[in-house]
């Protein structure tokens, strides 16, 4: 139910997220010329939760997810997806005096800068659907430029 209501939210996000930054894009410089935005993307990705019983394979864990990953953002029509970060961290999960038994809980993110930024949400909504939990940013300046803003606000 929580996934449905997530995945409803994104949509609903998705949906006005468009049409903003067309508004934005539109807004003109005070000699009455387009003002060119430069529009970036950034992306986290949590993977929660994942169970392993050999403690030395979690950072093949997130190899795995990473490669993954890579894959389908090649289906959203990426050109380049530059990675910047990436952690997770490992506990246990059953504290078990029968080291046979024990299990342990990993958990991490990555996090990269989406090339072509138009291409995010595509990202957005694939990655989602595979259960991943994506955080997007998307950032518009005019790198200094002075600019309409009332534009904008039409």
């Amino acid at each position: 139910m929580n996934r449905f209501f997530a995945l409803l939210s994104i949509a609903f996000m998705a949906a006005f997220a468009a049409p903003a930054y067309a508004e934005l894009t539109a807004a003109s410089s005070p000699s009455g010329d387009p003002c060119p935005m430069n529009k970036t993307a950034s992306m986290s990705v949590s993977f929660n939760n994942m169970m392993e019983k050999d403690v030395t394979l979690a950072s093949r864990m997130l190899e795995t997810k990473i490669k993954e990953i890579t894959e389908l953002s090649k289906q959203a029509g990426l050109d380049n997806l530059q990675m910047q970060s990436s952690n997770y961290s490992v506990y246990l999960n059953s504290p078990n005096s029968n080291p046979d038994m024990q299990s342990w809980q990993v958990s991490g993110s990555v996090s990269f800068n989406i090339v072509p930024a138009d291409r995010a949400e595509a990202l957005l909504v694939i990655l989602s659907k595979k259960g991943y939990q994506p955080n997007l940013n998307v950032s518009s300046n005019s790198n200094g430029q002075p600019c309409n803003v009332l534009g904008i606000l039409k």
